[in-house]
């Protein structure tokens, strides 16, 4: 029995077939199936049924994966131990939705790197569904969301919450409208709207408040735009209205471009922070996630201590 063996093992019952671990592990099915075959040789006994549904573990198989996950860690863990001061020790490896990538993880890089000068960060933008899948492929190790993982692969807790705002051009329209009152539920369904893509947490929290204050009620759709810049750009054009968090709204608000209306009742989301469930994060991977989930959190609470 060895590593590669254990590796690819783990892998088929996470993915749940020999061929998409595989592809996790840029190997072919024939080698996947080899290198399983050779451990059940080696154990006497079956460790995986197989299936065209795919692949679930025997009673063997079960005990097998809790010890294997266990020396995957404890290796792990080792290797960083050994190799501090190079760059793979040092490597954090991040995948955050929109809001939190361009509100809080700016701040969050530069604090963490005042404390640790060697940390070296690769960061990727995926909406907050993708970030889930990020981390179930090991595309990175820890992720930021603006929605709850729907899988049992992620452990995550709330490191924020976030105000929705409905933007708009500076028209006479929306001008006669009080600052301060929600804005008319009846023109959120009337009025023309800017909407981020279907796997977006604004777009989620959204569709979630519609649906409290008029069961399938359905917004005057007339653009879906992946970029939250370019929404407020579209609006500010008088394209049209789009619901946005409070801190994407506050730039443009200020400037002069846009008006922002609170939408009636409970229309808050929360950002989460998401690791994967059954690992230990190790080296600056820990440390990082503990002073993101610290730091976010005091900024909630005494906002001058720490700009986000």
């Amino acid at each position: 029995m060895d590593f590669r063996q254990l590796e690819i093992f783990v892998a088929i019952v996470e993915t749940g077939s020999f061929s998409q671990a595989g592809e996790r592990l840029y190997l072919s099915q024939p080698a996947v199936t080899a290198h399983i075959n050779a451990l059940e040789k080696e154990l006497d006994q079956p460790l995986l049924i197989r299936s065209r549904q795919g692949a679930c573990l025997t009673e063997g198989g079960k005990l097998l994966y809790d010890y294997a996950l266990s020396a995957l860690r404890e290796r792990g863990e080792a290797l960083i131990n050994l190799s501090k001061g190079r760059l793979g020790a040092t490597q954090i490896r991040i995948a955050a939705s929109s809001v939190p990538m361009q509100y809080l993880l700016p701040a969050l890089l530069k604090g963490f790197r005042e404390q640790y000068p060697d940390a070296r960060f690769d960061v990727s933008l995926c909406d907050s569904l993708e970030v889930e899948h990020a981390l179930h492929e090991r595309r990175a190790d820890i992720g930021f969301s603006g929605c709850l993982p729907f899988g049992p692969t992620c452990a995550c807790s709330t490191v924020a919450r976030d105000q929705l705002l409905v933007i708009t051009p500076l028209t006479q329209r929306y001008a006669s409208l009080p600052a301060d009152a929600p804005f008319p539920p009846e023109w959120l369904l009337s009025d023309p709207m800017i909407v981020r893509e279907s796997g977006s947490g604004t777009r989620r929290s959204f569709t979630n408040y519609l649906q409290k204050i008029q069961s399938g009620a359905e917004p005057n759709i007339i653009a879906v735009i992946e970029d939250s810049l370019a929404i407020k750009n579209a609006v500010a054009a008088g394209m049209g209205i789009a619901i946005v968090s409070q801190r994407a709204a506050e730039d443009y608000v200020q400037l002069g471009k846009l008006y922002a209306f609170p939408l009636g009742g409970d229309a808050v989301r929360e950002l989460y922070i998401l690791r994967r469930k059954r690992e230990r994060l190790l080296g600056y991977n820990k440390e990082f996630f503990q002073f993101a989930s610290e730091h976010i959190s005091n900024a909630q609470q005494h906002p001058s201590h720490y700009q986000m």
